[in-house]
């Protein structure tokens, strides 16, 4: 951490960069989600969709936790100038991580046409289902870089490859997808997934955070070191992801594909909003540097900051899609949409929750308090999932909306509790920590 500035200036530097570069990328994926709404049939818009929600949550089961806890880590020894143990923590994440994913696709892919016809419900062949779940393979190469980025604090770099890919799948869908369909999006998006992979690994290589070396014995307690951190930050972590696409999943069992087209095209307009979750992101580092130096002032000032920002967010949001949200759709999309204006209106507001609990969950993580996160997330994915069963039914995308948005709420209520509470505690007597 630069000592010239304070970690809170430093973390609304980094803030600022980050957000700037999300919103651009919000921007981007609003596009390349139009280009599939308006050019792909309604039942290949839907799959595509209720597939990359799968992909999403497999990823996040396989991700174990090492993600965060990984940058937990590598943020840490990288602070200290540890070069040698930084190329090895990175090695051991990225190694372990691929060989997981490349595991997990070989067993979808085996079930591949099970899933075709039983859970989707698709009449396209097999083998685009088979090359969709390809991405568990490619995206996972490419969040290995990301969130080794995103440990040393160099954001910028993040977002440009992350920017980059998505720029390359709005070009090769504009001028492809019409002709061509879901097979230019099958390959194209690992493509783009290796190229933005490829430009990540030669930047960690240049400053000394990757070594491309094989995986050796040496590396076994790197390993077990991340594991025993990640364990309870895994069962969050895929607490939350299934908290994200649970609403969608449950909407491909309880209705339709064209109700998931629908609500699709309402979560990629919330995606401009999503782009205040580059704040629990950004803390991630800063906190665990925090931590470790027992400055826990610091750490509940900088939280306390980021909570205040979102909650004059929330009016701003719901006002805007209680009174425009129809006009906003529309004019982003298409008419043919606007009926999923009510449930847009849920996610906006629930999305400012879930980056006020994110914000605290991840603080907790990063101060060694990854059983506690655990708990409190299992709690809001029971209550995630009883919503979506009652609530989808009958309401059908907004039902969706409304539980993912309740959700969240619950997920910022009670983690803030245990956070500044934790904080509280440790203010008063540092040897509970």
């Amino acid at each position: 951490m630069k000592p010239h500035l304070s970690p809170l200036r430093l973390f609304v530097k980094d803030s600022t960069i980050s957000f700037c570069m999300v919103l651009l990328l919000g921007v981007l994926n609003y596009i390349l989600c139009r280009n599939f709404a308006l050019m792909l049939s309604e039942e290949d818009f839907g799959f595509l969709s209720s597939v990359l929600a799968v992909v999403m949550l497999v990823l996040a089961f396989l991700d174990l936790g090492l993600g965060e806890a990984a940058g937990i880590m590598i943020s840490r020894s990288h602070d200290t100038g540890d070069i040698h143990k930084t190329q090895k923590l990175f090695t051991c994440f990225l190694y372990f991580r691929v060989g997981l994913a490349i595991a997990c696709f070989g067993g979808l892919a085996i079930a591949s046409f099970w899933l075709k016809t039983t859970f989707f419900g698709y009449s396209g062949p097999t083998i685009l289902l088979i090359g969709l779940f390809g991405l568990i393979i490619t995206m996972s190469l490419e969040s290995a870089m990301v969130q080794s980025l995103g440990a040393i604090r160099a954001f910028g770099m993040k977002y440009a490859i992350i920017t980059l890919r998505v720029m390359l799948l709005c070009i090769i869908s504009f001028f492809f997808v019409p002709k061509y369909g879901l097979v230019v999006i099958i390959l194209a998006w690992p493509a783009a997934n290796l190229i933005s992979t490829g430009i990540g690994v030669l930047y960690l290589h240049h400053i000394k955070v990757a070594s491309l070396e094989m995986f050796q014995k040496e590396h076994r307690l790197e390993l077990k070191a991340i594991l025993s951190v990640s364990m309870w930050i895994a069962i969050a972590c895929a607490g939350t992801s299934m908290m994200c696409y649970m609403d969608i999943l449950c909407l491909t069992w309880l209705k339709s594909l064209t109700d998931v087209g629908i609500y699709k095209v309402a979560l990629s307009i919330n995606q401009v909003i999503f782009s205040i979750m580059t704040l629990p992101m950004v803390l991630t580092p800063t906190a665990s540097i925090l931590w470790s130096k027992k400055d826990y002032k610091e750490i509940k000032r900088i939280t306390l900051h980021i909570i205040y920002f979102c909650l004059l967010m929330l009016p701003i949001v719901l006002l805007a899609g209680i009174f425009w949200g129809k006009e906003i759709i529309t004019i982003m999309f298409a008419e043919k949409f606007t009926a999923g204006a009510t449930a847009l209106t849920w996610l906006w507001g629930g999305t400012i929750f879930f980056a006020i609990g994110s914000v605290c969950t991840r603080t907790l993580n990063a101060g060694h308090k990854q059983r506690s996160v655990a708990i409190v997330v299992i709690v809001c994915v029971v209550a995630n999932f009883t919503l979506n069963v009652l609530l989808i039914p009958q309401y059908g995308y907004t039902g969706a909306a409304a539980a993912t948005a309740i959700s969240y709420v619950l997920l910022a209520a009670i983690s803030s509790i245990r956070l500044f509470s934790c904080l509280k505690k440790l203010q008063s007597d540092p040897s509970t920590l």
